[in-house]
């Protein structure tokens, strides 16, 4: 592909919050301490699960998956990612635990959406899905806690189906890879494909790319259909094919491409993830 000379930038224009998930060797009052260590001026909750909605504080819960959760305040920019990636690694340093049943969840709010606009988050989203899963090991695509969309045999690929029947088919249950459960109740939607890992460079990177894809959907009409693309076509559509003098969305790039080749199960996608790689000597 021709590479166009429209710049893009990538920006922090909506609120978002991070749960980050530990086995049960990693008690909550370990996770506390380790945060207040860090940041000695915020403040730290430890509760029983529960559900948190624009939070001030961080919390520290218990969580029936895999053992205990940290719920990071409400945030908004590239410092308060950055304060995720050193807490990341203050985590590690102090030998904070994970599990293959961990995860990563990003939390982006979208309180002022209507069902056009989740409507066509979800139909993007099905329609980059297959592509997206690639990016991750096999233990976290075939993970119970973070299904595809498109396991909702409901669905049909070729079918312009209507905002409420789109909504209605994939809140049934949250352990999807897009959780839209808490659309109504939070006010945001849930990425939730991110294994629990404690590489702070892969937290950051993932949320980013979160944030830009969400960000990226508004400027497209919602789908005329549900069918998966090509990863040329995805690539196009995130506008990586565009020039860009953005660190953030470079980083997301080569995160991408890098997490295909060392994951990808799918050769369809692995060439032509191969064949963009070759101009980034990856």
């Amino acid at each position: 592909m021709i590479a166009s000379t429209q710049n893009i930038i990538f920006e922090f224009d909506r609120n978002f919050g991070l749960e980050l998930e530990f086995s049960k060797n990693s008690n909550k009052e370990f996770l506390s301490n380790i945060i207040s260590k860090s940041f000695p001026n915020d403040i730290i909750r430890i509760a029983q699960w529960e559900k948190n909605v624009d939070n001030i504080e961080w919390v520290c819960k218990s969580d029936s998956s895999c053992g205990y959760e940290i719920a990071s305040p409400v945030l908004n920019s590239s410092n308060d990612l950055e304060k995720i990636r050193s807490l990341v690694l203050a985590l590690k340093e102090n030998g904070a635990k994970t599990s293959p049943k961990c995860g990563i969840h990003v939390h982006i709010e979208c309180k002022d959406f209507n069902i056009h606009q989740l409507a066509k988050v979800i139909s993007q989203w099905i329609k980059c899905e297959a592509i997206i899963f690639c990016m991750f090991p096999k233990y976290r695509r075939l993970s119970k806690y973070c299904r595809p969309l498109l396991n909702n045999s409901a669905l049909r690929l070729d079918t312009k189906h209507t905002p409420k029947q789109i909504i209605y088919m994939n809140s049934k249950r949250k352990h999807k890879s897009l959780n839209i459960r808490g659309y109504k109740k939070r006010g945001t939607i849930e990425f939730r494909l991110l294994e629990g890992v404690l590489r702070a460079d892969d937290i950051v990177t993932w949320t980013k790319f979160c944030l830009y894809f969400f960000k990226n959907v508004q400027a497209y009409p919602k789908p005329k259909d549900l069918k998966i693309i090509t990863f040329f076509d995805f690539w196009e559509f995130m506008k990586f094919n565009k020039e860009s003098n953005d660190d953030n969305i470079e980083e997301i790039k080569m995160w991408i491409l890098k997490r295909l080749k060392r994951n990808c199960p799918v050769s369809i996608f692995r060439n032509q993830a191969d064949r963009i790689s070759e101009q980034y000597d990856i």
